[in-house]
């Protein structure tokens, strides 16, 4: 792929996410009740439109990237999770009690995340010819710190079942005291494939 081409869509796709997560507070709160909406895309034949292919993302992801609002530039990280979907999709997540995103969430907790799967490179003859293959679930929402002791341990659970553990996990006190526990509440999400 020429670096030209590559530069420049990475470029776009920062862009795009970083205008996600910079939409007015007000947009935000009108969200919050009605559960994920979806957004309007430009290649409509590669949306994902059923829930069960956008489960399929859920479960197949690995790593779920957050990008927080910083003052120059989205601050994206990768993080391990886990879900939960009933009437409203929420991520959950864990970390440490402070860092850089701890920081950033305490002034800004709308945030933008990204679940990719299913990669494979189509080669072509020409240079504009070559793509890539894959499903991804794109879309924003409000982070909350999950601070009761037992909301915290079943959100852990749910991130260890996500990754295959099996049976009933138990958490040192000393583990528990040293680790934030995080939902993300989701308020729009778009689902994409190219197969």
């Amino acid at each position: 792929m020429d670096t030209g081409i590559a530069v420049c869509l990475l470029n776009r796709a920062a862009l795009c996410l970083f205008l996600l997560v910079l939409r007015p507070e007000p947009f935000w709160k009108l969200q919050l009740k009605r559960g994920p909406k979806a957004v309007e895309m430009r290649r409509k034949d590669r949306r994902i439109t059923d829930r069960d292919p956008l489960i399929y993302i859920l479960e197949k992801g690995k790593v779920c990237r957050i990008a927080l609002n910083a003052e120059r530039a989205p601050y994206i990280v990768p993080l391990n999770y886990g879900y939960k979907w009933s009437e409203t999709l929420q991520i959950y997540f864990h970390s440490a009690k402070e860092g850089r995103k701890i920081d950033l969430l305490k002034i800004n907790n709308s945030v933008g995340f990204e679940i990719d799967v299913d990669h494979e490179l189509i080669k072509g003859n020409q240079r504009c010819d070559w793509g890539m293959k894959y499903k991804s679930l794109i879309g924003i929402g409000q982070m909350y710190e999950i601070e009761p002791v037992e909301q915290r341990i079943q959100a852990l659970d749910c991130i260890m079942r996500h990754y295959g553990f099996e049976g009933t996990p138990s958490y040192e006190g000393a583990i528990l005291v040293k680790t934030k526990v995080w939902r993300l509440e989701v308020d729009e999400m778009t689902g994409k494939q190219r197969i």
